[in-house]
């Protein structure tokens, strides 16, 4: 883990959190120590990003400073199997306007676990609601093997999961793009 990360104090993990509490663990959570980041109002959110790791914390940073961030809910997906159907779906019927669920990680298509959780994901989508991936095309390699080209990328991913919420809202009448 980079250093930069280890100073953000939503990466951190209080003592509580390492204790062993039965049935109480949730594997969805926002990111940033349980603070809802974009979205204040649920009536107003039409995307929730659904994610894991790193990907999610630099999501998280780049919402802070985004003025469409008010129609994006974020969840860190923190335990994929068994899969949370019934704490997702009891997420995402918490949006009364939902329009799109998104997943989105740093590996490409053929890795990670996208091919996993789409399924899992869209059967739980209420109707009329679309999925979409945001992530690395399908690719042999796992990274791209320069720091500068992985940063490139990942400012590409952060903007393709912000940039269509924006056209969702705006198609709305809601908020504009940032410049």
């Amino acid at each position: 883990l980079q250093q930069l990360y280890l100073r953000r104090l939503g990466v951190v993990t209080g003592d509580g959190d390492l204790t062993l509490h039965a049935g109480s663990y949730d594997a969805l959570s926002c990111p940033l120590g349980g603070e809802q980041v974009g979205a204040e109002d649920p009536d107003q959110v039409r995307q929730v990003v659904i994610g894991s790791g790193k990907v999610m914390v630099d999501l998280a940073g780049a919402l802070e400073q985004h003025e469409a961030a008010g129609g994006i809910a974020t969840l860190r997906l923190e335990q994929i199997a068994p899969f949370p159907s019934d704490s997702l779906r009891e997420h995402l019927g918490g949006f009364p306007r939902l329009k799109e669920v998104v997943w989105m990680q740093e590996e490409p298509a053929n890795m990670g676990a996208y091919s996993f959780v789409r399924q899992q994901i869209e059967s739980l989508l209420p109707s009329g609601v679309t999925f979409r991936y945001v992530g690395r095309p399908a690719r042999a390699a796992t990274a791209e093997g320069d720091p500068d080209v992985h940063q490139s990328e990942q400012k590409r991913l952060i903007e393709q999961a912000i940039g269509q919420s924006t056209a969702l809202a705006a198609s709305k009448g809601g908020a504009k793009r940032a410049n």
